[in-house]
Formats: structure tokens, C-alpha cells, sequence
């Protein structure tokens, strides 16, 4: 990470969602509505915690809970679906 030219401490999505609050200020806009979809659903929750009075609604689809860690739950997580599906198949099969 030494020569990595960025600090990865900044790469959060705490620090994501300032940067969307300053571009929305910045923009001019009122209260914004959200729409997330899988890790879109955790950036929306987090934002909609840090800056409720910038949020009209929220939809969200698919949701990543703020205490999942990302992304070490996904091959975990893949790895189950992966061996479910082929007891499935394996029992219609038979």
C-alpha cells in the first residue's frame, strides 16, 4: 500500500456519502431521493443516517447490512449459495 498514491483510510463509504452531500449543496438541490440496489442499499442507509434532512425518500433493494463486512461475507456467502444450488440440482435428479 506504500506506493499506492491514495490514502486507503479515505476510501470509506462514510466518505463517499460526504462527498455526495457536498455535491448535492454544491448542486443546489433540496432533499434527494434514494434508490439502492445490493451495496447501494448500504451507501443509501448510511447516507440517509449521516444527513437526514438531504433525503426526501429511500427505495431500497436487496439489502447490505451496514454490519456485514464487505467483501469478505461474499465469498462466504457465495460459496453456501453455490453448494445449495448443486444439493438442489443433485436432488432432482436422483
Amino acid at each position: 500500500l506504500a506506493a499506492y498514491p491514495h490514502d486507503p483510510r479515505q476510501l470509506t463509504t462514510a466518505v463517499a456519502m460526504a462527498d455526495l452531500e457536498a455535491v448535492r449543496v454544491a448542486l443546489g438541490h433540496g432533499a434527494i431521493d434514494l434508490m439502492g440496489g445490493s451495496y447501494g442499499t448500504r451507501a443509501a442507509m448510511v447516507y440517509a443516517r449521516a444527513y437526514p434532512s438531504s433525503v426526501r425518500r429511500v427505495v431500497l433493494d436487496g439489502v447490505a447490512p451496514v454490519d456485514m463486512a464487505l467483501p469478505g461475507s461474499f465469498s462466504s456467502g457465495l460459496a453456501m449459495n453455490v453448494a445449495s444450488k448443486l444439493r438442489r440440482e443433485a436432488i432432482s435428479f436422483t
